[in-house]
């Protein structure tokens, strides 16, 4: 197998299966006016249905708390007018360095025409093994209905957003990203989708104004819904980069920024 080969031989995920995984979430008061939103992850683990978020996707800013279930409204547009029903909120941290939340819901499976394999097409890692053809879906403020990111890792916990008619102002870009946040962010292998992580914001002022802050899955909830393997080929490709010079290593960097 070529060295570009070990490199990246993954793909963008197609539009259907970013419609199926990606929930928008809206946070509602009494009068079911929209106070939050934002968009989430939908996975299955032993037959029960999960939704990994953002945070603050979910807080409400008076109680300092998530919104009670009965205020979180989450479903899946292009596919069903119903509403997945939010079961408990299982995992929740707004401390900026986390900003993490799980819930569990009642999805009735049948009623939704889907075809995506929850349980078992969806994986999560802790790092981005790939560079490259990575991407999010986000239930945007200027998409409602959603639309399909590009993105690209230049750093740990940042990405650079592909998209260069929304990179003109930072308002600009604000206004088109806003509600993105708790986006997956997926690549396809091998027939599999991969969560690596998920949107947290958009940078601040002083960054580059195309870039977004993600955060990784935490390792016990990584750990817990994950399958326990790693593919063959990424240790191919780990045992590979630890095997080459300095030199190679430069090239290989090379390739996967300009892959």
């Amino acid at each position: 197998m070529s060295r570009k080969k070990l490199i990246d031989s993954s793909c963008y995920p197609d539009i259907d299966t970013l419609q199926a995984l990606s929930v928008k979430i809206n946070c509602i008061n009494e009068h079911e006016e929209i106070i939050e939103n934002g968009t989430g992850t939908l996975f299955a683990n032993d037959g029960s249905y999960y939704v990994i978020t953002a945070a603050h996707c979910i807080l409400n800013n008076t109680t300092k708390s998530f919104y009670d279930k009965r205020y979180i409204q989450i479903s899946l547009p292009h596919i069903c007018k119903t509403l997945i029903e939010v079961n408990e909120v299982l995992e929740f941290n707004s401390d900026d360095d986390a900003d993490f939340a799980l819930l569990s819901v009642k999805l009735d499976i049948d009623s939704f025409p889907i075809s995506f394999d929850y349980e078992n097409d969806i994986q999560f890692i802790g790092k981005d093994e790939f560079c490259t053809n990575t991407c999010f879906y986000g239930y945007t403020s200027s998409e409602p209905t959603g639309r399909m990111f590009r993105a690209r890792m230049v750093s740990t916990n940042t990405y650079e957003v592909e998209e260069n008619a929304i990179s003109a102002t930072g308002a600009d870009f604000s206004r088109v990203m806003k509600g993105s946040s708790g986006s997956g962010i997926f690549v396809e292998y091998e027939n599999r989708i991969f969560c690596l992580g998920y949107v947290k914001s958009r940078m601040t002022e002083t960054d580059r104004l195309n870039d977004i802050k993600i955060r990784r899955i935490p390792s016990d909830i990584n750990n817990k819904f994950s399958h326990p393997i790693l593919l063959h080929s990424i240790q191919q490709k780990q045992a590979l980069e630890a095997s080459l010079t300095p030199q190679s290593h430069v090239e290989i960097e090379y390739i996967n920024k300009w892959n």
